[in-house]
C-alpha cells in the first residue's frame, strides 16, 4: 500500500487509509496489533524557513505531526479492543529535546510528537504506548549522526 502523506492532511484521506490498513489485516487473517508512528520530514531549504515555500512549510508540518495523531487515533480504539494488548510506538528524535538552528520545524514537530505520545499513554493505561527518542545525533564528532 502507498500513501502520500506529504500530500494530504484530510481527515477522510486518513479514514481512508485506515480502512485499507484494515481490509489488509483481515485478507491476511489477523487485525492491528502494533501501530508504528514514524512518518517524518526534515526541513525544507537547510531550516531558513525564509527560504521555504509556503507549501513546503506546510507539508513539512503536516507531515511530522499529522500522521501520529490521525493514525493513533483511528486505529488505536480498535486496538485497544481486542483480546490482547496492542502498543503505539511513537519515534520522536533527541532535537525535540534539544533544538537545531537549522531544523526549526522538524525539531517542533519532533517534540509536538513527544509530547503528543506521553498524553496518549496516560489516557490509556491498558495500552503499551511507547515513545522512542532516534539518537545519537549529528554533532562535530558525528557528522553523519552515527
Amino acid at each position: 500500500m502507498q500513501f502520500d502523506f506529504a500530500g494530504t492532511s484530510d481527515y477522510p484521506d486518513y479514514v481512508q487509509l485506515c480502512n485499507l490498513v484494515e481490509v489488509k489485516a483481515k485478507e491476511i487473517g489477523g487485525d492491528i496489533s502494533v501501530l508504528v508512528n514514524n512518518v517524518e520530514r526534515m526541513d525544507p531549504r537547510q531550516g531558513k524557513i525564509y527560504k521555504a515555500t509556503d507549501e513546503e512549510l506546510i507539508q513539512t508540518v503536516n507531515i511530522n505531526t499529522c500522521p501520529a495523531v490521525y493514525m493513533s487515533r483511528l486505529l488505536g480504539p480498535k486496538m485497544k479492543e481486542r483480546s490482547e494488548k496492542s502498543a503505539i510506538i511513537t519515534m520522536s528524535s533527541y532535537y525535540s529535546k534539544w533544538p537545531v538552528y537549522n531544523l526549526p520545524v522538524y525539531s517542533a514537530g519532533k517534540a509536538f510528537t513527544e509530547y503528543f505520545s506521553e498524553v496518549v499513554s496516560i489516557e490509556n493505561p491498558d495500552m503499551d504506548i511507547l515513545t522512542v527518542m532516534g539518537m545519537p545525533v549529528r554533532s562535530k564528532r558525528n557528522p553523519n549522526g552515527v
